[in-house]
């Protein structure tokens, strides 16, 4: 175990100590975030005063040390806010936030799925690119502004390396969290879709390209966000359901159809049984 690693054992100690590896409130999680900033202060001067034996040594440094204790800060970081937010929110609010913040999550996992794939084979060729200084004049993240402010602790990808391994706890959690959300109360209206997902799809799409909502200016997964709200109900993967449905060989709005077919019936039933409706 070189100078570095050790700084991981010691943060891995004082969580333990402080029972706080995994905050379960604010207080722990702003006690969590003072252990790693100390830490990484700490560990920043050494490199400055010490450096580096040889560009294996700085590598390793960038690819493992690094991007652990600081993935700890933005992960204790996340917490920190995301419990902040279970205090203050009502029920619907905070399970907005959850699948708020699991889609930008997915995003950025969608983003850099090359940058996955290469540390999930073990790569290595782009290592003196990615995990030395220098070596790179922009940043993978465009969130890693120390970077440019900081270049002798900071390389192109150690910082998005860090948020994939922060983010990666974070969505666990988030499910989890999202698992244990209460119920709604008796006091509120639920409906639940019922048909099949192609039907609701259907609807959704049916609904973003017409034009009523948002003057049609909403995204259709606001849309489908919404709707998924109002009706208790998920699509897994909509880009896919829309295909499906869009590949069929006759009546590609078979539900829009139908929903035309039941409203004209009842219209009908109407104006025989109510007469002086009719014009």
């Amino acid at each position: 175990m070189n100078t570095y690693t050790k700084f991981e054992s010691s943060l891995n100690l004082q969580l333990k100590q402080q029972n706080i590896h995994e905050p379960k409130n604010t207080l722990q999680a702003e006690q969590a975030i003072k252990t790693v900033s100390n830490i990484l202060i700490d560990l920043r001067k050494l490199v400055l005063q010490n450096g580096f034996i040889d560009q294996q040594q700085e590598i390793a440094f960038f690819k493992q040390t690094k991007p652990k204790l600081l993935g700890n800060l933005i992960y204790f970081t996340h917490i920190h806010d995301f419990e902040l937010k279970r205090q203050i929110m009502g029920n619907k609010d905070f399970k907005r936030y959850i699948r708020l913040k699991l889609d930008i999550f997915q995003k950025l996992f969608q983003e850099n799925i090359d940058f996955i794939s290469y540390m999930q084979n073990n790569s290595s060729h782009f290592d003196a690119t990615y995990f030395m200084r220098y070596n790179n004049p922009t940043p993978a993240s465009n969130t890693n502004y120390d970077y440019y402010l900081d270049p002798e602790f900071n390389t192109s990808h150690d910082h998005l390396l860090a948020m994939m391994t922060a983010h990666k706890r974070l969505v666990q959690h988030l499910l989890k969290a999202k698992q244990n959300e209460p119920e709604n109360t008796n006091d509120d209206i639920l409906l639940y879709w019922t048909d099949s997902k192609a039907a609701f799809v259907e609807i959704v799409y049916a609904l973003q390209v017409s034009g009523s909502i948002n003057s049609g200016k909403a995204d259709i997964k606001e849309v489908c966000n919404t709707l998924e709200k109002a009706f208790n109900y998920e699509v897994v993967d909509l880009y896919r359901a829309f295909n499906e449905f869009n590949n069929r060989k006759i009546d590609r709005t078979k539900y829009l159809t139908h929903l035309t077919d039941r409203l004209t019936l009842k219209l009908d039933k109407i104006d025989i049984f109510n007469p002086s409706l009719q014009s």
